[in-house]
C-alpha cells in the first residue's frame, strides 16, 4: 500500500490554468545538491581554499562563492533573530586586522573603498565564549558606531555589563 502525496492546487480566475505553490527552497535559486553543499561548507570550515574545494568537489569557484554568500546571509538572519535580550556580565570588544585584495600602501585613488585594510570587529561574552556581535569595516568612528549599535541591539534593555576594549576612541 503506497500513499500518494497530494499537493494543493489552485486555479487562475482569469485564464483557468491550475498551479501548485512552490515550497520555499532553503538555498534560494541554487540547484546544487544539499549533500554537496554540506561537503563544501565542511571543507571550508576545515580551512581548505576555494580553489582546492573546487578541484575536490568539481563545483565551480563562483558557485562556491555564491553558496557561501547565501549561507552567510541565512546565518546572519539566524543570529539576528535568536541572539536577543542577552544578559552578559563581561563583554570583550576588539578588532582583528586583515586586508582585501591589497594592503593600504598599494592602494590607488581608483580603488574602491572596500579594498585595503579592513577590520573584523568582535564582541565576546567572556563567560560563555559567545560572539554576541560582529562587524567588518575600517577602524574608524563610523564602523565603531555600527559595531556598538549591533552589540546594543542584542543586549537586554537597561541591562548593565562591563565592556572591556583596547581603548579605541570610537568605543
Amino acid at each position: 500500500h503506497t500513499e500518494l502525496f497530494q499537493a494543493e492546487r489552485f486555479r487562475c480566475r482569469d485564464c483557468g490554468a491550475t498551479f501548485s505553490p512552490r515550497p520555499p527552497a532553503p538555498l534560494g535559486n541554487h540547484t546544487t545538491d544539499i549533500t554537496r553543499v554540506v561537503q563544501v561548507l565542511t571543507l571550508m570550515t576545515e580551512g581548505m581554499s576555494i580553489r582546492a574545494i573546487s578541484r575536490v568537489t568539481d563545483i565551480h569557484k563562483t558557485t562556491i562563492l555564491s553558496l557561501l554568500k547565501t549561507v552567510g546571509t541565512h546565518c546572519a538572519a539566524l543570529l539576528d533573530s535568536r541572539l536577543q535580550n542577552l544578559r552578559p556580565r563581561y563583554v570583550q570588544a576588539d578588532e582583528a586586522w586583515t586586508f582585501v585584495q591589497k594592503k593600504n600602501k598599494r592602494l590607488t585613488l581608483a580603488d574602491p573603498v572596500e579594498r585595503g585594510d579592513q577590520y573584523v570587529w568582535l564582541g565576546l561574552d567572556s563567560d560563555r565564549k559567545l560572539i554576541i556581535a560582529h562587524h567588518v569595516g575600517k577602524r574608524d568612528h563610523v564602523n565603531a558606531y555600527e559595531f556598538v549599535g549591533g552589540l546594543n541591539r542584542r543586549i537586554a534593555p537597561a541591562h548593565r555589563f562591563q565592556l572591556t576594549t583596547d581603548g579605541l576612541e570610537g568605543y
